[in-house]
């Protein structure tokens, strides 16, 4: 079966609520049978997204609805949920059930850095079991996602050459950005002659409006082209993106022609990206990858504990993002009761917090924790939201919602 390089995420897929697990089954429906007749067939998802509901309903929207061989199904293992080696094994014949298939094409291990593959990849031989599977055609291609430097995917490539494909951050907003690394992965990658899987190609949608400066740089080259069709056309101009196949991206409204005038006018807006063209859009933060990621923005570098409260609206795009105290979280002159008073005071609805560890350790302390818990309790009773609390490293992010800490 031969596809195109469009892929079908469902990370954020539509909503009937406020509750990610509450999906709207039909509008999802005709979306997966739209994809489909485009001649389009790669599906993404994960045992995380949607709180755990994204892999049913694509059971009940596209497996139970289609033939299996008209569709190539990617999930990933939740690296940062797993805990023993034991419950490798489990989750993974979990996923096959929640999903109603017999075999993954693509498989991987879901969001990798350095520290997880020490501590955790290693320790329980999630690739070994991978390998394992393949062998037994449970799963057809090994891969993993990646969010880390350059050099650490090197070490993991050489260590693991049954790889076969990486998921990385490609979009020309963050190509040359040293926090995200995108062309120095995408490098790494083809120097080892692997596939690439693109993630946030249109930054969670961020590249599909674009403010006006970048838009009349863009309408230069072409007028008819939008603003989402340059973001997926750079990533799909791009060798080895998984099952590459440009004549079908071109089919794609305004996604055509001629990489080299794109490439040109792309370094163009990137430079302008650069002088602060998009300091003043606000962030969709929609998934636990787009929040790590961005609370790490704000906390790289830090030489001592800082406490962030980060305000969301109904559709999870940010508000705004206070510093409420530096110092341990322990000696933090902000306890629970005074960060509730605050989210009161100033009308917050959903709120996100988030402190780093200089240190580099991604896990919370039993203080940490202790103090998630006795917040939640008090926001509840306030009618205020928790939406996670993350602990952040220059490395990697850790959330305590995702680990079921509160």
């Amino acid at each position: 079966m031969k596809s195109g390089n469009l892929g079908f995420g469902l990370m954020r897929l539509p909503q009937r609520s406020a509750d990610p697990t509450d999906i709207d089954t039909e509008q999802l429906n005709n979306m997966v049978d739209a994809f489909l007749q485009a001649g389009f067939t790669y599906f993404d998802t994960s045992w995380a997204y949607h709180n755990g509901s994204s892999e049913a309903a694509i059971r009940e929207c596209l497996v139970k609805r289609h033939p299996r061989g008209s569709f190539l199904l990617a999930s990933k293992l939740p690296t940062f949920a797993i805990t023993k080696e034991s419950e490798v094994e489990e989750t993974f014949r979990l996923q096959l059930d929640r999903c109603g298939v017999d075999y993954f094409d693509y498989y991987l291990l879901h969001n990798v850095n350095s520290m997880r593959y020490r501590q955790i990849i290693r320790e329980t031989h999630m690739f070994d079991y991978m390998k394992k599977w393949k062998e037994e055609g449970k799963i057809r291609h090994i891969a993993f996602s990646f969010h880390d430097t350059a050099d650490v995917l090197d070490q993991i490539l050489t260590e693991h050459p049954e790889v076969e494909a990486v998921q990385i951050v490609v979009n020309y907003f963050d190509w040359n950005a040293c926090l995200v690394q995108s062309k120095a992965c995408y490098d790494v990658i083809r120097s080892h002659g692997k596939q690439v899987i693109i993630m946030e190609p249109v930054k969670g949608g961020m590249l599909a409006k674009a403010p006006d400066d970048v838009q009349k740089l863009l309408q230069t080259e072409h007028p008819d082209w939008s603003p989402a069709a340059w973001a997926l056309r750079f990533a799909g101009s791009l060798d080895g993106v998984l099952q590459a196949s440009m004549a079908q991206l071109m089919q794609v409204n305004g996604v055509g022609e001629n990489a080299a005038r794109m490439l040109k006018v792309v370094a163009a807006v990137c430079q302008s990206c650069g002088q602060g063209l998009w300091k003043d859009r606000r962030p969709v933060l929609a998934s636990t990858i787009e929040r790590g990621e961005y609370l790490r923005t704000r906390l790289l570098g830090s030489a001592q504990e800082r406490l962030l409260l980060l305000n969301l609206d109904a559709a999870n795009t940010l508000i705004c993002c206070e510093e409420l105290g530096s110092g341990s979280l322990a000696q933090v002159s902000v306890g629970a009761g005074e960060v509730a008073q605050f989210c009161v005071r100033r009308g917050f609805e959903r709120v996100i917090l988030a402190h780093n560890h200089p240190s580099g350790l991604d896990c919370p302390s039993r203080e940490d924790v202790a103090m998630t818990r006795k917040l939640q309790d008090l926001l509840q009773d306030l009618g205020v939201f928790l939406v996670d609390h993350f602990v952040i490293t220059d490395r990697a992010f850790y959330s305590m919602k995702d680990h079921g800490l509160f």
